[in-house]
């Protein structure tokens, strides 16, 4: 199961991902919906002083205020693949 949480910091927002959605070996659909979703916000917020860090089943994107449209994006991304993997993916 991939959890996932949002917490309020200093000037900002931190998303956070930690597991593995165990949907299919090899190929899980899941697991990589998640990631490309927080790789993107990564991206997206890079050059207005976010930072990123990733590893094996998890991750970590600082979203610095005045991202909201980008934050909301993968919020409402990560929602929707828990609501259809409700056993892969779970947001709070």
């Amino acid at each position: 199961m991939i959890q996932v949480n949002e917490v309020r910091r200093d000037g900002g927002w931190e998303l956070a991902f930690s597991g593995h959605a165990g949907y299919s070996q090899g190929e899980d659909i899941v697991c990589a919906a998640v990631s490309i979703l927080f790789f993107t916000l990564a991206e997206a917020v890079s050059r207005g002083g976010g930072g990123a860090s990733f590893r094996s089943g998890q991750g970590r994107v600082f979203v610095p205020d005045g991202y909201e449209r980008e934050r909301s994006f993968v919020r409402r991304g990560v929602l929707l693949l828990a609501e259809r993997y409700p056993g892969n993916v779970k947001w709070g």
